[in-house]
């Protein structure tokens, strides 16, 4: 891609464009890229896809937005030059529930799943078809909308005694022996649909049904990484490494050995 280079003009030109489609739409994704020739581009492709593309050069620009209410959903990639990525989505997560989608052309396995744990909901490679990041969109955006808050008792499951580790999911943290671990919104998720059945195990297709929508792919592992970085935050707090296991062919079970029992 060329990269084109920035002038006041071009960047006015950029947001009224945005701002005036945004009147017409009624899904605002926040778009944090550095790149000005890539910024105009989501712009162009997602108001092909009926999705208003909000362009942030910096951190600064997008967290007063996301304060304002402004965006519906932040995009944020990981190579914004003298800024973090990961750490703009940990500063995000101090003060909003905002979905937050990485949109990235890091594909290690060790970087998906730490802006996962940053607290991303959901991480799309580069490369993609921008029909598939309007569908990634609209999944999160609606499954934020039609979940209520943490404030307001959104998680159904009450505190619960699973093996020695308490889960309290209403605040999303799990603790043991005075050692405390905080889960995300997509992790609370995840244990709530575990926790609803207790000692039986749950199929990977009830689960990301239940987390990423109907229209989910069967391809996509991004559950498993979920999974993964939960096990790792309840290992830390003292929970048997076998706390959640798989059962082949059957999907997640969380392990009742020795202790489950509500608290009020």
């Amino acid at each position: 891609m060329q990269i084109v280079q920035q002038t006041p003009a071009s960047k006015h030109s950029e947001h009224s464009g945005a701002n005036k489609f945004t009147q017409r739409a009624n899904l605002r994704a926040g778009v944090l890229e550095d790149d000005h020739a890539v910024r105009k581009l989501y712009c162009e492709a997602l108001q092909q896809e009926d999705v208003a593309a909000i362009p942030f050069e910096n951190a600064f620009e997008m967290t007063v937005a996301v304060r304002a209410n402004m965006v519906d959903i932040a995009l944020i990639d990981l190579g914004l030059g003298s800024e973090d990525g990961m750490q703009i989505i940990r500063d995000l997560r101090v003060f909003s529930g905002l979905p937050i989608l990485i949109v990235s052309g890091k594909t290690e396995p060790e970087t998906i799943c730490e802006g996962l744990d940053c607290g991303a909901d959901d991480y799309l490679r580069k490369p993609f078809n921008f029909s598939e990041l309007r569908a990634r969109i609209r999944n999160l955006v609606r499954r934020a909308r039609a979940t209520p808050a943490r404030s307001e008792g959104g998680f159904a499951v009450k505190p619960v005694v699973i093996d020695g580790v308490r889960f309290d999911l209403a605040i999303g943290i799990a603790e043991k022996f005075g050692q405390r671990c905080h889960f995300t919104d997509r992790e609370s998720h995840i244990l709530q649909c575990l926790l609803k059945t207790p000692g039986q195990a749950v199929s990977r297709d009830t689960i990301s049904r239940a987390i990423f929508g109907e229209g989910w792919d069967p391809t996509n592992r991004m559950l498993d990484v979920h999974v993964s970085n939960i096990r790792t935050k309840l290992e830390a707090v003292g929970a048997s490494p076998r706390i959640i296991r798989t059962r082949r062919n059957l999907g997640y079970i969380i392990n009742v050995n020795t202790e489950s029992r509500a608290h009020n």
